[in-house]
């Protein structure tokens, strides 16, 4: 990405950090909005962190970004302030930089990552997986991330309702990865 590009990039987040930030401010007053704008740099700090860790990763970064797509994104990393769900805004972002996987980011990623929870991020690979998964992909994900049946059959009815994952009606059932699962999946996998 050349200079011009970056300074785009770093223009659009000002333009669209700030007047949210301002009408919060306003609204909220003196007595919630410093509080407000303090969480909401510090997770703008936690997020830079992590993208500034993914983009040293990028071997050809694109001389065309997808500005709404970033505008977004940076929209939304303010008020997040969970560790998974901060890696993958940090991980959508470097794709959009990343000549070899801006071609595969769609705008739809921005609305999926935003309504995933954090256990839904962690039990997405796991249901990538192909092999070793007995006796089932639920009780598989429950035992590799130390929770329960009922908690990872939650994270794959929001990743079958996403359109992620494929559903056969039963509660036990084993999730597979649909084509908008494995495109998201390749895209913040780093």
């Amino acid at each position: 990405m050349d200079e011009d590009s970056k300074a785009l990039v770093k223009a659009a987040a000002e333009v669209v950090l700030q007047p949210v930030a301002s009408v919060v401010s306003n609204t909220i007053g003196v007595l919630g909005g410093d509080r407000l704008d303090a969480y909401r740099k510090a997770n703008r700090d936690k997020w830079a962190k992590y993208y500034a860790d993914e983009r040293a990763k990028i071997s050809q970064e694109t001389d065309t970004p997808d500005l709404r797509m970033a505008a977004q994104i940076l929209e939304e990393v303010q008020d997040e302030s969970r560790d998974e769900l901060l890696k993958i805004w940090a991980k959508l972002m470097a794709a959009l930089v990343d000549s070899s996987r801006a071609p595969k980011c769609r705008r739809e990623f921005v609305e999926i990552a935003k309504q995933l929870e954090p256990l839904d991020a962690q039990v997405l690979p796991i249901f990538a997986r192909s092999e070793g998964l007995e006796p089932t992909r639920i009780d598989f994900a429950a035992a590799q991330l130390h929770s329960t049946q009922d908690q990872v059959r939650l994270a794959a009815r929001n990743l079958f309702r996403l359109e992620l994952t494929q559903d056969n009606g039963n509660l036990n059932y084993s999730p597979h990865l649909l084509p908008l699962g494995r495109q998201f999946l390749e895209i913040v996998r780093s």
